[in-house]
């Protein structure tokens, strides 16, 4: 939901940023989206009490290799699971496995703006059940990325427009997640970090939005320790995949560990 998040953030602040905004060499494997493990430390009483995250991304084609620029083809893989603890045999609610491809055709930095571009793809995401269970979507997306750096804090900001080409699953989701999302936040080199995805169904009423603090673990231990201390809010409509209909009973906190933000 992104988005936003990676050797795509421009720059990575000189730690482990995430983004969908490439950096200067993009090659390899790189992390796309965070990549945390968070559960409920206690506040409410929502089943889903886990959630991890893992994304990584690589770029496929480098249209200009010998100018180190960022345009090309990019490929990524997420996925993201509910996990209940409470239950006795400790099941997983539910999987979202979104893989996407996109082509990244940069626009020349203007001053302290970086990273700019369009990013148009096409992205799948599904739950791997079957029967009343399954969920599957395919769409086609638009998403502009952008950063823009003052000194050691860094803002940046990710819109995405997206047309379903296919929700036979589930073939109303469009007025719960709707056909628009926007990332975006800041973060302070060697600190604090803020972001935010939110999402307009199609209903005037639904929609969602995500918080996301981040913290180094390395300013506290005196760099014996690398992540992030992590916290995540939740409150709307289609957390889960399976649960695209339904709203979170209350605004959810999840208390965690980020390899990357």
């Amino acid at each position: 939901m992104r988005l936003a998040a990676a050797c795509l953030a421009a720059s990575l602040l000189a730690t482990a940023e995430g983004g969908p905004i490439p950096n200067e060499m993009g090659v390899g494997l790189f992390p796309y989206e965070p990549i945390y493990f968070a559960f409920d430390p206690g506040i409410g009483d929502e089943p889903l009490n886990a959630k991890f995250q893992v994304s990584l991304a690589i770029r496929l084609f480098d249209p200009k290799p010998e100018a180190k620029e960022r345009d090309g083809l990019y490929v990524a893989y997420s996925q993201t699971s509910f996990w209940d603890l409470q239950s006795d045999s400790k099941p997983f609610y539910d999987s979202s496995y979104r893989p996407e491809g996109w082509y990244h055709i940069g626009i020349p930095d203007q001053g302290k703006a970086t990273g700019l571009g369009l990013q148009p793809g096409f992205g799948h995401e599904s739950n791997g059940k079957s029967g009343v269970d399954s969920r599957s979507i395919n769409h086609l997306f638009v998403r502009a990325v952008g950063q823009w750096q003052a000194e050691d804090m860094a803002i940046f900001a990710t819109p995405r427009a997206r047309w379903y080409t296919e929700k036979e699953d589930n073939d109303d989701i469009a007025y719960y997640r709707g056909y628009f999302d926007i990332s975006g936040g800041m973060r302070i080199k060697d600190g604090f970090g803020l972001s935010a995805t939110g999402r307009i169904g199609s209903g005037a009423d639904k929609g969602s939005l995500q918080l996301e603090a981040t913290y180094p673990i390395g300013a506290l231990t005196r760099g014996r320790m690398s992540g992030f201390i992590y916290l995540q809010w939740f409150g709307g409509w289609s957390e889960s995949l399976i649960g695209y209909d339904e709203k979170t009973d209350q605004p959810r906190f999840l208390l965690g560990y980020s390899i990357v933000r």
